[in-house]
């Protein structure tokens, strides 16, 4: 086991362009926000280190385009993520609209019960809000998702967020309540291992 952490979890961040999952990443992992943020083309990847129950745990961030026009690519990393970030702009319509297909996107492509978070980002701009927090709260509530808003530009929310979902994943992953989905049968983490060693067993984790 490496001796800089217990645990190794995957969590990736989806949602429209424009919706902000980029700066969302750079205000968890340097405290910091770029209002020139260009584009993600397929796949960014960062890393947090967060420590909880007497445990240091490496979270792996894969940040996705969010065009339609990379589905065909971001959709294969979305396998082995124990822990989903569902973006929209509260401030934009469609974005919410269009959660439907990204929430088809992670129960195609990510283990069973894979721990979801969805946020409204740019809490910001209570002027220009089109989307209220009963209506996202809601939402989430349907489908059973952690909820909460955020502003990726003052800082609001995020830490506390992302802080829960990853209590979520820890609990879900140590506690063997995810399974792995395929599409003729549902393998265990152990089971993963013993067959393309996608997961790796840790002394007091699981590594995806």
């Amino acid at each position: 086991m490496n001796d800089l952490y217990d645990n190794l979890f995957k969590v990736i961040i989806i949602g429209d362009w424009g919706v902000g999952k980029s700066n969302i990443i750079l205000r968890l992992t340097q405290d910091a926000f770029d209002p020139d943020s260009r584009t993600t083309i397929g796949i960014e990847f960062s890393q947090k280190l967060v420590e909880f129950h007497k445990q240091k745990s490496l979270i792996q961030i894969w940040d996705t385009a969010g065009q339609d026009r990379f589905k065909a690519i971001t959709s294969a990393y979305y396998r082995a993520a124990v822990g989903a970030i569902l973006v929209y702009d509260i401030s934009d319509r469609s974005s919410f609209d269009n959660l439907s297909t990204w929430i088809s996107e992670i129960q195609s492509n990510t283990p069973q019960n894979t721990t979801t978070m969805l946020l409204g980002n740019k809490a910001d701009l209570k002027k220009d809000r089109v989307i209220s927090f009963d209506e996202g709260f809601d939402y989430a509530k349907r489908h059973k998702f952690l909820f909460n808003e955020v502003s990726a530009l003052t800082g609001e929310g995020i830490n506390d967020s992302f802080h829960e979902l990853i209590v979520k994943v820890y609990d879900t992953v140590i506690y063997g309540l995810l399974e792995t989905k395929r599409s003729t049968s549902k393998l265990s983490f152990v089971e993963e291992q013993e067959n393309d060693g996608v997961f790796k067993r840790l002394h007091r984790g699981f590594c995806c």
